[in-house]
């Protein structure tokens, strides 16, 4: 059990390293650059999209990062749909562009690459998740026996204490 809580713990750290403290570390930080490439991208040399796409795309982009900021906050399946609705609708809104398939492929992958690293957060979140409850439980084990020690302890000590006085009368 102690192999396993330390085992468990050094997993953690990884995991939590893994993630980011913030946003300019780890998968944080990959969710972050990938959001702000693509939205450089849809909005930077945008001769290739006509102003009412631009600003479509550019929305649905921003109700994704919305709904990514929701999910981060409460773990709420619904707004982790909710980004995956945008995504599908992202991708829509392309279809609709009248552009070059080139610059559309670009915007489809980049669009790609933070719903992959959203998800990639995702999954760490749940070892995170996976790795505390095995801590908790490993805890409480060790607990329980710690408990079972003490309580036998105080027994052999009464017992002790018990011989003891016998012997002195």
């Amino acid at each position: 059990t102690l192999e396993r809580l330390k085992t468990n713990f050094e997993a953690l750290v990884k995991e939590h390293e893994r993630v980011g403290a913030d946003e300019s570390e780890g998968i944080l930080l990959k969710i972050k650059l990938q959001a702000t490439a693509l939205e450089q991208f849809i909005n930077g040399d945008s001769s290739w999209l006509a102003e009412v796409d631009a600003l479509r795309l550019s929305r649905t982009l921003s109700a994704m990062r919305q709904q990514e900021a929701a999910f981060m906050r409460r773990r709420s399946p619904d707004s982790r749909q909710a980004f995956l609705d945008q995504q599908d609708e992202f991708g829509a809104a392309l279809d609709k562009v009248v552009g070059a398939e080139i610059l559309k492929r670009q915007a489809r992958d980049g669009a790609k690459a933070y719903a992959d690293a959203f998800k990639e957060w995702i999954d760490a979140m749940r070892n995170i998740e996976m790795r505390v409850a095995g801590i908790d439980s490993d805890t409480a084990l060790l607990i329980g026996v710690a408990d079972e020690v003490v309580a036998q302890s105080h027994e052999l000590h009464r017992s002790v204490v018990a011989a003891l006085t016998s012997s002195q009368e």
